[in-house]
């Protein structure tokens, strides 16, 4: 079983490069039958990498994964780096094929050939980019970091997304986890459909697993929940 954090991550990464998959196709097509591309769709596309992965995807594994990762696996940190690094430098790339793409559609077919080749480049270090997190990052986050991990990482998020959007934030109760992590904890969140938005947050969030802290190697599960609720005025 993944966990959810886990799964959310996997998912995106699956949409994500559906997309870069179908901007190369339309890009190759687009050369092989000496026609100009479907520029509105291509803008479209590049928005969605800007808006999405680049400003809360890639924000939420720099903040919240990968520092714990960091924490429990020193051996990492040089993959880590690397994948900080090319996160830092996602916007400006985005922004530059953005670019490309503007002067190709105002231009013409002497800006196809500089906007064609930015595009392969763009979507290979991409899909090259999330490989590197499939293959040694969420591997090493299913082994080293247990439920109570996860459960501190979801409540960073929900207080990160709330104050992104002028939330008001207070933390009600935390019972911290012997090791590392938390137990429980309630926060509350307040500000103009708080309650709409995130209630279809709750659930339960389940990881199955070999635990490196069994020295029997036996595969454990670990639970958390999170439960949201609305604040009903006395009034």
């Amino acid at each position: 079983m993944i966990p959810q954090a886990l799964r959310i991550i996997q998912e995106e990464h699956q949409a994500l490069s559906a997309m870069l998959l179908s901007l190369s196709m339309l890009v190759r097509r687009a050369h092989q039958d000496k026609k100009p591309p479907p520029f509105d769709v291509l803008r479209a596309m590049l928005f969605y990498v800007d808006e999405f992965p680049e400003r809360q995807h890639h924000p939420k594994e720099t903040q919240l994964l990968f520092p714990k990762l960091r924490h429990r696996c020193p051996e990492l940190a040089p993959v880590l780096d690397q994948l900080n690094d090319e996160h830092a430098r996602g916007e400006a790339s985005v922004r530059e094929l953005q670019h490309r793409l503007l002067a190709y559609e105002l231009l013409g077919e002497p800006r196809r050939e500089a906007f064609d080749s930015a595009a392969e480049v763009f979507v290979d270090r991409y899909l090259r980019h999330m490989a590197l997190e499939e293959s040694a990052v969420l591997p090493a986050a299913r082994t080293h970091l247990d439920a109570a991990d996860w459960a501190e990482m979801l409540m960073r998020m929900y207080t990160l997304w709330a104050q992104k959007n002028d939330y008001s934030v207070e933390l009600l109760d935390r019972q911290d986890n012997e090791v590392a992590g938390i137990q429980s904890a309630s926060i509350a969140i307040r500000g103009p459909m708080a309650y709409g938005y995130l209630k279809g947050e709750a659930g339960i969030h389940r990881l199955v697993r070999i635990s490196p802290f069994n020295a029997e190697g036996k595969r454990q599960t670990s639970f958390a929940a999170i439960d949201v609720s609305p604040e009903i005025s006395d009034d």
